[in-house]
């Protein structure tokens, strides 16, 4: 279609992240993409097994992994590797959870990932332990995360106010207000 291989597939940019490398990444309704700042040349990222559809946030941590949450669930890929690594989580009802919505990485370097309708979890990065939160919310909904300079995670959940956890990392001792 005259289409340049070095454009991107689709003019509708979603989200945008650039990793130590200096490389921008790029979700669009399309997937995923990466452009080398140097040379200009976008490679496209689209895994042949699994198609990584509707992104919906793209996160880079401090160690230089890039994470991206989609309809097909939560994936990284590590700083030297173009192959998706898939985050397996089960939900309540032991099915893989899919449309994921948001990440953040917390003070300890943990993933906190939060999804349309099957809660909140946070993964370990270096033990690869996941742990489920108690549902906060009627719609078990975690659409937005962030970490305060006090340590706490404050979860707005999707037509369900905002909830703030204390003692997040203990869960003998969690506790949340909304």
């Amino acid at each position: 279609h005259g289409r340049h291989p070095d454009n991107l597939p689709d003019n509708a940019g979603k989200r945008v992240a650039e990793d130590p490398q200096q490389r921008i990444w790029i979700a669009t309704a399309q997937g995923l993409d990466r452009l080398d700042k140097q040379t200009g040349h976008i490679e496209h990222l689209v895994p042949t097994k699994s198609q990584i559809r509707g992104i919906t946030e793209l996160m880079v941590t401090r160690e230089g992994t890039i994470w991206v949450a989609s309809d097909d669930g939560f994936f990284y890929y590590l700083p030297d590797d173009d192959v998706p690594h898939p985050v397996r989580i089960l939900n309540n009802r032991g099915e893989p959870i899919r449309y994921s919505q948001c990440m953040m990485e917390d003070h300890r370097g943990h993933i906190w990932l939060g999804t349309w309708a099957d809660g909140l979890f946070r993964y370990d990065p270096h033990s690869g332990e996941i742990i489920q939160y108690p549902q906060m919310n009627s719609r078990n909904s975690a659409h937005v995360l962030l970490e305060d300079d006090h340590k706490r995670i404050w979860v707005a959940g999707w037509a369900s106010g905002i909830h703030v956890l204390e003692n997040a990392w203990d869960m003998n001792r969690l506790s949340w207000k909304t």
